[in-house]
């Protein structure tokens, strides 16, 4: 019933405050629940399946849990059989929520497939995560089961010794902040491990202001529609192939992109780039799947794949503006974002927001860092003349000029 179930999502939440750019990525996380182990794209003698690990990062206030809610409730209803995984968890929780997941279908060829699905929507990543003085089971747990790759994955139980889940599928989406992603991953965890396998959608404010988002038939119409096409792609089941076309292009564009300049300059980036072949097989499934039934992927499906990664390259190191081995990393991301959501700031008014948490001689470290990092600009006077020290932001068109 729709065209392109990503872009007729957007608009169903275009009344919204939802950045688009969260819009987009809420609906590909709900297809990738959708379609779960059931579906996968064959790449040679390997498998690649469509979940995947996203992070929605902005500052309070960005808007990144609402498109989210959209995106559960369509798949809450659209899909009842798909199983979500509570927010609030331990690593020993979501093993019993994955192994309780397992279900039977049947296949193309007529065998009967078992598998264990679940998908994780967390509006509080950080929560779900847990704080990183506790968390290193669950990061390599996650880190584990990301590949989806084993028949059966064991582990170890507290009361009955040992446990097995068939053919895990884990799909996982996240609300955070760049300051709760400091207190949630240990810095030598950044770049490597779960990080490389996550990709982090930053955006640092609201599409636009709504007062009040009305639901008209607009939004009534839109919402039958991707109901009824997301039980649709939940039904689909069976092995996505190339075409001969497609292959070929493919292949051109592997060996390309090997040789190709990074987007994103940060060096904490260099293991994700290692996986950027496998997000853009992920997320042609996903587009594929989001425009109709056919298992044979054309192309420009995976253009589009390519194109979704390459937005999110652009802004992604911003999500770990908090994140280093610096003891004032955190209060330079945060005093950061004070001064670039204004036009100017003065000294005094700076130091009067901040003064719990930063005090004078902090922030004799932290204005400098910012200053000869081009960040910001220190003014001897306001633009409007007024006497004192003011601190404005440097747009990023002045910063690569």
């Amino acid at each position: 019933m729709c065209s392109d179930w990503i872009e007729t999502f957007c608009e169903y939440v275009v009344d919204t405050e939802a950045p688009r750019i969260f819009a987009k990525w809420s609906a590909i996380s709900t297809i990738a629940g959708a379609l779960r182990k059931k579906c996968w794209f064959q790449l040679g003698r390997h498998k690649t399946y469509p979940n995947l690990y996203t992070i929605l990062v902005a500052p309070p206030g960005g808007r990144k849990s609402s498109s989210l809610d959209y995106a559960k409730d369509l798949l809450i209803k659209g899909l009842p059989d798909v199983v979500l995984s509570s927010e609030s968890n331990t690593r020993e929780s979501l093993l019993q929520d994955l192994e309780l997941s397992a279900t039977d279908v049947i296949l193309q060829n007529k065998s009967v497939f078992r598998y264990s699905a679940l998908t994780v929507m967390s509006k509080e990543f950080e929560i779900f995560l847990g704080q990183k003085k506790e968390n290193a089971k669950m990061i390599v747990t996650l880190t584990d089961l990301f590949d989806c790759t084993d028949a059966v994955w064991r582990h170890k139980t507290k009361h009955s010794g040992s446990s097995v889940i068939p053919n895990v599928y884990l799909n996982l989406i996240g609300c955070t902040t760049p300051s709760s992603l400091a207190s949630s991953f240990p810095t030598d965890a950044i770049g490597g491990g779960l990080t490389s396998r996550m990709l982090f959608i930053y955006c640092d404010k609201r599409e636009k202001l709504v007062p009040v988002p009305e639901w008209t038939e607009k939004e009534e119409r839109y919402k039958k529609l991707l109901l009824q096409d997301l039980a649709s792609i939940g039904g689909l089941a069976g092995i996505y192939n190339f075409t001969a076309d497609s292959r070929k292009k493919y292949d051109n564009w592997y060996v390309e992109q090997t040789r190709a300049l990074r987007i994103c300059k940060d060096e904490s980036f260099v293991g994700w780039y290692e996986r950027k072949p496998l997000f853009v097989q992920k997320l042609a499934v996903i587009c594929q799947a989001s425009q109709n039934s056919n298992l044979n992927i054309e192309w420009s499906m995976f253009e589009k794949a390519i194109l979704l990664v390459e937005e999110v390259e652009e802004t992604m190191a911003l999500a770990f503006r908090g994140v280093g081995r610096s003891d004032i990393t955190a209060d330079v991301d945060m005093i950061y974002t004070i001064i670039s959501s204004r036009n100017y700031i003065s000294d005094q008014e700076l130091l009067a927001l901040t003064w719990r948490n930063v005090d004078a001689k902090k922030m004799d470290q932290i204005i400098p860092t910012l200053n000869r990092s081009g960040l910001i600009r220190v003014l001897p006077n306001s633009p409007l003349g007024d006497p004192g020290i003011f601190y404005t932001a440097v747009k990023k068109k002045e910063r690569q000029e």
